[in-house]
């Protein structure tokens, strides 16, 4: 578990870095726990919502539906911040993951045409000397 720890940390501290290699372990390590704050995050935000939406969302008043509203609007805009710090946060270890598997981190722009499914095969690749 401190291996884990310590891989995480070590990819987190230096995720905005785009110089150096990252080997597998670390980059998987660290884009699984993420993942699985995204989840958390997603379940917890809109389980409030929900909640909120059956407490306040069965009365016919104009107030409670303008509040419901301005949560589903507050509670997606928190998402929306949430996932794009995330996604930003997992490029440069992308580009080191790219760069130790001996490719060009500007094949990160596969992200934009749709074609991300080949930057993870390519982030599965071994490492090359």
């Amino acid at each position: 578990m401190d291996e884990i720890i310590r891989d995480y940390k070590e990819v987190l501290f230096s995720c905005f870095s785009f110089e150096g290699r990252l080997t597998r372990k670390p980059f998987w390590t660290y884009i699984i726990i993420t993942f699985i704050i995204q989840m958390l995050g997603f379940f917890i935000i809109f389980g409030v919502f929900g909640l909120a939406t059956v407490i306040f969302g069965g009365q016919n008043t104009g107030q409670g539906n303008f509040l419901v509203g301005l949560g589903l609007f507050a509670f997606m805009a928190l998402f929306i911040f949430i996932e794009t710090v995330i996604g930003f946060s997992t490029i440069g270890p992308q580009a080191r993951r790219l760069r130790d598997g001996g490719f060009t981190p500007w094949l990160l722009l596969l992200h934009l045409c749709q074609f991300s499914i080949v930057v993870l095969i390519l982030c599965c690749m071994e490492s090359r000397d």
